[in-house]
């Protein structure tokens, strides 16, 4: 692992909000809708889809990196942002949180 300082504690744990429903389609893509009178979705493909998958309320987010840059190898300089500001931007959609 790369010595990234992440915006967030990275021995924070996140869960997907209670609100949020997600569906992995058979492409990878993962859609995602808040339960409320909203009438907007997102679809994330990628490693964004892949990062999404690891939010499990278990693993911190050290460790989903770890695992992303097994995975990935040779991006240990991009990654680590792209995580980051991936997580940032659920935080801010509040489809993730602090896992209680």
């Amino acid at each position: 692992m790369s010595k990234f300082q992440f915006s967030v504690d990275e021995k924070t744990v996140f869960d997907v909000s209670r609100d949020i429903v997600s569906r992995k389609n058979q492409d990878g893509t993962i859609v995602l809708m808040r339960m409320d009178d909203s009438e907007l979705f997102y679809k994330i493909d990628g490693i964004a889809a892949e990062v999404f998958a690891l939010i499990d309320g278990k693993k911190n987010v050290l460790s989903i990196a770890n695992e992303m840059m097994s995975k990935h190898p040779g991006n240990e300089e991009r990654l680590p942002k792209d995580i980051d500001g991936f997580l940032k931007k659920l935080i801010d959609m509040k489809m993730i949180a602090k896992n209680s």
